[in-house]
């Protein structure tokens, strides 16, 4: 039961970490190729972030 836990664990630990990495990759390359596009999904995500912490107060 051990190793079923752990193979589960390992199984979850990369659904969450591979796509955070690919976004990264992705969103360097929009950065090197297309800096305006880059600062448009940049400022919508701190406007995103500051109505989620206006959201909760």
């Amino acid at each position: 039961m051990k190793n079923s836990a752990k193979i589960l664990l390992l199984i979850l630990v990369l659904l969450f970490t591979v796509p955070v990495l690919f976004y990264k990759v992705v969103l360097n390359k929009v950065k090197a190729d297309r800096p305006d596009i880059y600062k448009a999904l940049t400022e919508n995500r701190r406007v995103i972030d500051e109505a989620t912490e206006v959201l909760k107060h």
